[in-house]
């Protein structure tokens, strides 16, 4: 869908804008297709049934088309085998980065146009920085991200966990939820764009955390991720755990008729559901709450 004329955020040409998503399209088709209704909720507004992520006018036309370059090879080679098969190796060359570029682009600027002042001024400058570095890059004016790197984290379902408490919902979180945010790392100076596209994290670190993340970082020409070698702070995982620990106490906030009328579409795709990813991390979740 198009809207009027203004400046497209990124190209600064005036022209007709879409109507651009956040997060790319071809994850919610996935969320819809692999689970039991038509419908999607966001998690800030349960009560309400969508039918499509978050869209605001920001792109125009040439523009969209340059990202999905990068977003068609993202979901062909990485998300839909990730997916099918968690213990896939990733492979991927150049347009990986440049992908992963684009959906922090989006993202930070989303966040500089609708937290209006919710942002400290500091944080605010750190973003559209980052966002300024992600945008060269993505036009091929700059080589590579330079310090605002960008990291791919798969997540496979948990099984175990000795001595650190879980959220009782984590792994549902981990494998079915869309969410962007941004975050404080560790400490206050430490800024991080996270965007979870469902069992796939994607990170952009707009202030640098001080600590390590090994084998997460996207390689600008080429490379290949496997789960086993990925080694992340903990500050990463407590982080996970906080999330999923908000976003269901957002959907517990569903009032009972919308409660009931998600239980009337399981029950009528019964079959479905028990084969479903969905109902595999639940299963999961109450496993390692017990």
């Amino acid at each position: 869908m198009q809207t009027g004329s203004e400046a497209c955020a990124f190209c600064n040409e005036v022209r007709e804008l879409r109507e651009s998503h956040i997060v790319p399209k071809f994850v919610f088709r996935w969320l819809k297709n692999s689970g039991v209704s038509p419908y999607l909720r966001n998690h800030q507004n349960p009560n309400k049934k969508v039918q499509d992520g978050v869209k605001i006018p920001l792109l125009c036309n040439d523009c969209e088309q340059l990202f999905e370059k990068y977003e068609t090879p993202f979901a062909k080679f990485i998300f839909r085998p990730f997916v099918d098969d968690p213990t896939y190796t990733v492979m991927y060359s150049d347009w990986c980065a440049k992908f992963a570029a684009s959906v922090m682009w989006r993202a930070g600027t989303f966040f500089l146009l609708t937290s209006s002042n919710g942002l400290p001024v500091e944080v605010r400058q750190q973003i559209e920085a980052a966002c300024d570095v992600w945008r060269t890059f993505i036009l091929g004016a700059s080589p590579n991200p330079s310090q605002y790197e960008l990291h791919m984290v798969p997540f496979d379902l948990i099984e175990s966990s000795v001595g650190v408490p879980l959220h009782k919902s984590l792994n549902t979180y981990l494998q079915r939820i869309i969410d962007t945010h941004l975050f404080g790392f560790t400490d206050a100076n430490s800024q991080i764009i996270s965007v979870k596209l469902g069992p796939i994290g994607l990170f952009g670190f707009v202030s640098p955390p001080r600590d390590k993340w090994a084998g997460s970082r996207i390689k600008v020409r080429s490379g290949q991720f496997k789960l086993q070698n990925l080694k992340l702070p903990l500050g990463l995982f407590q982080y996970l755990n906080y999330r999923s620990e908000v976003v269901f106490e957002q959907l517990e906030s569903m009032s009972d008729v919308q409660k009931s009328k998600v239980m009337d579409m399981i029950e009528e795709h019964s079959d479905a559901f028990f084969e479903s990813n969905t109902y595999r991390a639940m299963l999961q979740d109450i496993k390692l709450s017990s």
